[in-house]
């Protein structure tokens, strides 16, 4: 039924979000418009912690959300989106400064998402890789929600950041006005997920890695999954087949953060010949926060690695949360 009822709600995205101009409710001061300035930094440090150690963004979205009630209050509740005014703009490098048209005297929040042009398109969201949908009425940011347009063969999300852009002053509700400028630092939205095992015998011609519960369906505001498995569906969340490679295989793979009621237990279905694969559990040891009884959560902007000796298939292999070196572009975690 999840799986359903997330196909029809991303069937929706291309109505929703690509190109359709809903009337708009004008503005508090009824002054015409404001083109506000935006720059986007590349985050530097951030940005390129990624498994791979590369980043493939070349496309923004930058979303405004306007105030409903002027006495509401600055809870993000209070806040609708302005379609008329989304813009998507290319990117060719990072920092980038581009501009956006808002009502001028309108109280505002303002999200970038940033992506790569193969997952989506706000004008042509057929065979992309990902959609954005509203999940609810009113169309507040609480509500906008970002997963797969299509389920792969092999399961993988991709590669998608997010920010609240702010003022000069650290602000992240402002008031359009000519010659304002904001900034926005993209923030990794998706969660990575790396397995490696060496000592691999000679007789194994594959190695397929699986999962019993994944998360296809994220919060734009804070990351959480939305729409997830609740009941295992090993046979279809297949994250990798390899044959070995000098006795090692390794897969790395993005995934959304689970839900925490749904973990994550992986599997390994291995091959040797033409005999049907053997599939064994993927035992790891507890990790606070990461691992218990080799169910895994995963978090937004946070690696799991696991790795271990195939001859300890059956005992356990080791999961680790690496540290943070802010000096390196190396993906090594991040809680």
């Amino acid at each position: 039924m999840k799986k359903i009822l997330t196909s029809l709600l991303f069937s929706a995205a291309v109505i929703l979000l690509a190109g359709c101009s809903p009337e708009g409710r004008g503005n508090a001061a009824g002054g015409g418009k404001a083109n506000v300035g935006v720059t986007f930094d590349g985050g530097g440090l951030w940005f390129t912690k990624a498994i791979g150690n590369t980043h493939n963004v070349d496309r923004l979205l930058l979303m405004p959300f306007s105030k409903i009630d002027l006495s509401g209050g600055d809870v993000i509740e209070n806040f609708e989106i302005e379609m008329e005014s989304i813009r998507q703009v290319e990117v060719e490098s990072f920092p980038i400064t581009t501009t956006i048209s808002l009502s001028k005297g309108t109280q505002y929040l303002l999200v970038g998402l940033g992506y790569n042009h193969e997952s989506y398109d706000i004008d042509e969201s057929a065979g992309k890789e990902m959609g954005l949908v509203f999940g609810g009425i009113p169309s507040n940011i609480i509500n906008l929600l970002l997963g797969l347009s299509n389920t792969p063969a092999i399961f993988s999300v991709p590669q998608i950041f997010r920010c609240f852009c702010y003022t000069f002053d650290a602000q992240t509700i402002f008031t359009a006005s000519d010659g304002l400028q904001l900034g926005g630092v993209l923030m990794r939205m998706m969660g990575g997920l790396s397995v490696e095992i060496d000592n691999i015998p000679d007789d194994v011609t594959s190695i397929s890695l699986r999962a019993d519960m994944l998360t296809r369906t994220i919060y734009v505001s804070n990351g959480a999954a939305a729409f997830y498995d609740q009941t295992p569906q090993i046979d279809t969340n297949l994250l990798g087949t390899q044959a070995p490679v000098e006795g090692s295989v390794s897969f790395d793979t993005m995934v959304y953060s689970t839900h925490a009621d749904f973990p994550t237990t992986l599997y390994l279905d291995v091959v040797k010949g033409a005999a049907d694969p053997v599939r064994f559990e993927v035992k790891v040891n507890d990790e606070s926060g990461v691992s218990l009884n080799n169910a895994l959560t995963f978090r937004s902007n946070s690696i799991v690695s696991i790795s271990g000796d195939y001859n300890d298939i059956d005992k356990g292999f080791t999961i680790e949360v690496g540290g943070i070196d802010l000096d390196s572009g190396d993906w090594d975690g991040l809680d």
